[in-house]
Order: C-alpha cells, then structure tokens, then sequence
C-alpha cells in the first residue's frame, strides 16, 4: 500500500471498518442459516451453516488461485537482483575483514593435551571439571553405569 502520510489513518480507518462490516454481514447470514436450514436432520441449521462457510471459502480459494495462476511476471523486475548484489558484496567484503582480523591476531600458545588425563597421572592432584591451571578444555566423562544407562552400546 503506497500511501502518503497524511492518508495512512484513513486507509487503516477504512481497512478496520471493512472488516468489521464483514464479519457483521458474515454473522447476519449465519444466523439466517441456522433459523432457516435448508438441510434435514439434527443440528440441521448448524450443518448448513458450516456447510455455507465451507462453500464459501472454497469459492474465494478457488477465484484467488486464478487471479495469482494467471498474472504475468514483471520483465523489468530488478528488485529481487540488486538485494542478492549487495547480499554478495557484504559477504566478500566479510571475507576480507576476517582474513585480515585472522592475520593480526597472535597465534594461540596452549599447550597440547597430553595422552593421560591429568587425574590419571600418579602424582596428580584432584582436578576440577575445567583445568583452569593448565588452560585446557576438560576431557569428556566416561559414561556412568546405573538404571539408565543405555544397554547397547554409549548413549552420546
């Protein structure tokens, strides 16, 4: 909706009392319907109502496939290539601060893990979940027996 400023709370206005007309008319006919059903059987307003919504909605369905099916693209669209165009100039832009960020930063001076954890070790110390002493990432637990433990096999 292109509109200017000053006639953006008229058309919310008038957008508002569309709907409230319809679904006023909506109700009106409803009610006509169950007083008035044209269907036998119990709750035979009721099944006709729904039956008349259904049909309804099913028409308008219908009418608006044809409307989208039959309109022609727009030859001169460029809207959807000049996003994509920056989306990609953004991305290699990206790219190059990234390359450059990686070439200034120092390089990481951590120790390499050793083979045996730091608790297996025989004159070792009680070591907390995260070794912060030694700077490492903590090694993964092995997997405990019990009720829930899984019965074929790790469970992670």
């Amino acid at each position: 909706m292109c509109l200017r400023d000053s006639q953006y709370a008229s058309a919310v206005g008038s957008a508002t009392m569309a709907r409230m007309v319809g679904g006023a008319v909506g109700v009106a006919v409803v009610s006509v319907v169950i007083d008035h059903p044209f269907m036998t059987g119990p709750f035979a307003g009721l099944a006709g109502a729904l039956a008349l919504c259904v049909a309804i909605s099913v028409l308008i369905g219908a009418l608006a496939l044809t409307k989208i099916t039959r309109m022609r693209p727009d030859p001169g669209d460029v809207m959807v290539k000049v996003p994509r165009k920056l989306l990609l100039e953004l991305r290699m832009t990206l790219a190059t601060v990234a390359a450059e960020a990686d070439a200034l930063l120092p390089v990481e001076t951590r120790t390499p893990p050793t083979t045996t954890p730091p608790a297996l070790q025989p004159d070792a110390q009680p070591v907390s979940p995260v070794d912060t002493r030694m700077g490492r990432v903590p090694l993964p637990r092995a997997a405990e027996t019990g009720p829930l433990a899984g019965t074929r096999g790790p469970t992670n």
